[in-house]
């Protein structure tokens, strides 16, 4: 039978048959206190249990023993001088237990080898666990690196932005996303995305490629069949929108389906890139340019449908829209654009007094002819900016709030005048304020972009969000700014409501 040894310094020797312990004890190397556990059957008890009979070791052999050997750590063999050997005459035999009665003497104890001494067993011993242990943990800390660099570091890392951002991931305007996390949710939302593409040209198949109606998404879940596909899954994400002007159309009559947006989720972007799914069943990241493009001729094919959509939202019979026998052309805006450069001047704007109260507490004014409410309260003055357009401002009283309404001299495109605003920002931060700004998102509507993003001016954290916008020729722009940890509640809702309807 063999046994380990476990010492008062807590190392662990063994196994090593009786003959080992024996000499051990006589040689000072443990004490009889020490504890023994059996490699078979699990006996546990102690030295003095195992060998009652054996006196202790004398003096002479503990002085002998340097304390280095049952360390841990033990120098080589040859460097220690080895101790007398003791004589096991006098030796009676010991008591053994029944469970130990029939130890095994066939094979050598490799604790004690006969060319040796036996005091440099357990440290030979010792030394084969330390280092396959150093290994299996440097190994162990090589898989888990290239893991993460083959699962996280895909690809080149993107150049630094112009503005060192402290905390958030940046991209390029044109670029994909660059933070590691907003790809894996981009491909998880493609992939929701395509499942509800399928489900509605499922839908088609069986209704005559007749688009659903305003329960679109009733509609189409008996065929995709897992409702958690009609949510994003960003966490600033909403509901997917079905582009509700194509209800009750017929799919043939949409002239360019690779190129028209069916699905998307309004209020979310990825690093700098919108997600769209399109009418040929195909979906795609794309950028603001594209995303702009695709808008532009998604409501040309709205407006074929526009009488079979208006007859469905008021809730009558409305058969589907006949196939065209020839390509058509988009028709254009009913208003006609202006031959001239707009007025400069400011715009007729309702007085803020007289402009009516549209509820309790607001304020309205009138922006050639539609109606923007404003807290009452709040001061207004009229100005015009740098290029000569017109702009009113509107300021809480504690002014932490802002609501500014302007028109744009010299811009046309959404999607130029945000970039142009982006730089401006930027160079303002580095310059004058010495702020950390990025993006977090935009918002495209059929009449123009929302764009949304913080900055920190003066050492004062704002959140702003800037509304771009054709309307009869003339380039727009509402924007609400406010303190962030004022909690005051600009009337974002009424300046979204104001886009949707022009």
């Amino acid at each position: 039978m063999e046994y380990y040894v476990q010492v008062s310094s807590g190392d662990t020797y063994g196994p090593a048959s009786e003959e080992a312990i024996k000499a051990w004890l006589e040689e000072g190397r443990i004490a009889r206190g020490d504890q023994l556990i059996a490699s078979v059957g699990g006996w546990r008890g102690t030295v003095n249990d195992l060998v009652p009979a054996i006196p202790a070791p004398p003096p002479v052999s503990a002085a002998v023993v340097p304390p280095a050997i049952v360390a841990p750590v033990v120098p080589p063999v040859e460097e220690v001088a080895p101790p007398p050997p003791v004589s096991l005459e006098p030796v009676t035999p010991p008591v053994v237990p029944p469970q130990v009665a029939a130890p095994s003497v066939s094979a050598p104890a490799p604790i004690a080898p006969p060319e040796g001494p036996a005091s440099a067993a357990p440290a030979a011993k010792k030394k084969v666990p330390e280092w396959v242990g150093v290994l299996g943990a440097l190994g162990v800390v090589g898989l888990g690196f290239a893991i993460y660099w083959f699962a996280f570091r895909k690809g080149p890392e993107p150049a630094a932005p112009a503005v060192t951002v402290a905390s958030s991931p940046s991209a390029t305007p044109s670029g994909t996303p660059v933070d590691s996390n907003e790809e894996r949710l981009a491909k998880e939302e493609i992939s929701n995305l395509k499942q509800l593409n399928v489900g509605i040209q499922m839908y088609l198949a069986d209704n005559d490629d007749t688009m659903p109606l305003l329960n679109w998404d009733s509609a189409v879940m008996p065929y995709v069949k897992n409702s958690t596909f009609l949510y994003s899954v960003h966490p600033n994400g909403g509901k997917i929108a079905f582009t509700e002007g194509f209800a009750g159309m017929s799919v043939t009559a949409i002239e360019q389906p690779a190129n028209t947006i069916l699905l998307t989720d309004p209020n979310t972007w990825f690093g700098t890139q919108k997600i769209v799914s399109r009418v040929d069943s195909s979906t795609k990241l794309v950028t603001p340019e594209e995303y702009a493009s695709m808008m532009s001729i998604t409501d040309a094919a709205v407006k074929l449908n526009a009488p079979n959509y208006e007859r469905i939202r008021r809730g009558d019979a409305a058969p589907p829209t006949p196939t065209p026998t020839t390509t058509p052309t988009p028709t254009p805006s009913a208003t006609p654009s202006p031959t001239a450069t707009p007025n400069p001047s400011p715009p007729a704007m309702g007085d803020a007094k007289g402009g009516g109260t549209a509820s309790s507490g607001m304020m309205s004014i009138d922006v050639e002819g539609q109606p923007i409410l404003y807290p009452s309260g709040w001061s207004r003055s009229d100005d015009l900016n740098s290029e000569g357009g017109a702009f009113t401002t509107f300021k809480s009283p504690d002014g932490k709030a802002s609501f500014v309404v302007e028109r744009i001299v010299g811009e046309k495109d959404p999607v130029s005048m945000m970039k142009s605003e982006e730089a401006r920002l930027k160079k303002l931060a580095v310059r004058k304020y010495e702020a950390v700004f990025f993006r977090t998102g935009a918002e495209a509507y059929r009449n123009g972009i929302i764009w949304n993003f913080k900055v920190t001016i003066d050492g004062v954290r704002r959140k702003r969000t800037v509304v771009y916008f054709n309307h009869n020729g003339t380039f727009w722009a509402l924007s609400s700014s406010v303190v962030e940890s004022s909690g005051t509640n600009p009337p974002f809702t009424e300046m979204f409501d104001v886009v949707k309807t022009w």
